[in-house]
């Protein structure tokens, strides 16, 4: 899963305590592949929104493995 753990969200480490592959950002910056910057607007309740994010989270990690996804 090539998803960038650039900031500290509690989604990667949620993401990593299941056994997905998150990248550090250090790694990140020394391979040589593409990079895809997404940002999100925030319009749901605080009860949803770490599990909502962990679910797009895996699903765009999942969608392709040749990019470097910064959320």
């Amino acid at each position: 899963m090539p998803i960038v753990a650039h900031n500290q969200l509690p989604t990667f480490s949620h993401l990593r305590a299941a056994g997905h592959q998150i990248l550090d950002p250090v790694r990140a910056a020394q391979q040589d592949i593409r990079e895809l910057h997404i940002g999100l607007l925030n319009m749901m309740p605080d009860a949803a929104l770490e599990a909502t994010e962990r679910q797009f989270f895996r699903l765009i990690g999942h969608s392709n493995q040749i990019a470097q996804f910064y959320v």
